[in-house]
């Protein structure tokens, strides 16, 4: 006689079989080909661009989605960030280490105007002269000096410039449905800055901009970006593939890497292991995997990695927070925003 199985047992069977196909997807990337530095490249970003300004001390961005490129890098740091979904019909933002860059003061350094015109036109998708609006309101002024028509209602704007102030949480979700729907942002943050004045919140939890810019590819990460240039970073070729995260584990987990080319890729991959989300999906939890089940010096690097960043976080290790269920995931990693407020 078949026994009837409970909705329990139903739910501990299908997530079973989740985990399962989790786990199996997490180890690809030792199998996967690693692509070209130029796929994708959106190279109307540069165009006419020989170097842009370094206001500051700008911070460092990890970058790792699929359709997410460092476009200028400071030695071996990226500084400015370009990321879209389905071929920018879900949304396209772009990502500064350096608040500066979203003010008008910086147009006379370097090409810095040229580039950020190019940005304002590849995140509405080519149109010449969008309209543009601070998150939240108020007066917009990196729009009013490229020319740009200012929108009645902020929600409505083909552009939409966030900060950290600007950017709360309570308005997270009307950014999310203006990319959703097309829309493009520009952002601008000093990582490392934010860090200092809120050094018990986390980049990985507490920064609302991650929370935004995770999904696309691309987060803020705890490194200062050098001059390559004076008073400048230089802008030409594509940087370094080593320079994307995702693509640095996938080569170093083949063990293809050697001399300055390994350094760089576990430079960049150690920064996202300090920024990415405790469980995001697409790298964290697949380097996750392959430190706990690879044998090789990088894997036993890698865990380390994790291990001491658990540790910063203030974490039990992964097995006796989650045992079995943590492939299950992404689970929210703790209180989001603490202390922010409209």
């Amino acid at each position: 006689m078949r026994i009837p199985l409970s909705p329990q047992a139903i739910f501990l069977s299908v997530a079973i079989s989740v985990t399962i196909a989790l786990v199996s997807s997490a180890s690809v990337p030792a199998q996967s080909k690693v692509v070209s530095e130029q796929d994708g490249f959106p190279k109307e970003l540069i165009e006419g661009v020989s170097a842009i300004g370094s206001p500051g001390t700008p911070g460092g961005l990890s970058v790792f989605g699929e359709s997410a490129w460092p476009i200028v890098v400071g030695n071996g740091v990226g500084v400015v960030a370009a990321a879209e979904r389905e071929g920018g019909k879900a949304g396209r933002l772009i990502a500064f280490t350096q608040e500066a860059f979203l003010h008008p003061d910086v147009f006379g350094q370097a090409d810095t105007e040229d580039f950020i015109r190019n940005a304002g036109r590849w995140l509405c998708g080519g149109g010449k002269r969008s309209t543009w609006a601070n998150v939240g309101g108020g007066e917009c002024k990196l729009g009013e000096a490229l020319n740009m028509r200012a929108a009645e209602d902020w929600q409505d704007a083909d552009v939409l410039v966030a900060a950290p102030g600007s950017l709360t949480p309570a308005r997270l979700e009307k950014v999310r449905a203006h990319l959703a729907n097309g829309g493009g942002v520009l952002i601008g943050c000093t990582p490392w800055g934010w860090q200092q004045v809120t050094p018990d919140l986390r980049l990985s939890r507490d920064l609302t901009l991650n929370r935004l810019m995770e999904p696309f590819g691309v987060v803020y990460n705890h490194a200062m970006a050098g001059d390559t240039g004076p008073d400048s970073f230089v802008v030409g070729a594509p940087p370094s593939r080593w320079t994307h995260a995702d693509q640095a584990f996938r080569a170093l987990s083949l063990e293809e890497l050697s001399g300055d080319n390994e350094e760089l890729a576990k430079r960049t991959l150690k920064e996202a292991v300090k920024a990415l989300s405790d469980f995001e999906p697409t790298l964290m939890m697949p380097m996750r995997d392959f430190a706990a089940r690879g044998e090789s010096e990088f894997a036993k690097e890698l865990a380390g990695w994790l291990q001491a960043e658990e540790g910063r976080r203030g974490l039990r290790p992964v097995h006796e927070r989650w045992g079995a269920w943590q492939m299950i995931g992404p689970f929210s990693s703790g209180r989001r925003g603490q202390g922010a407020r409209e």
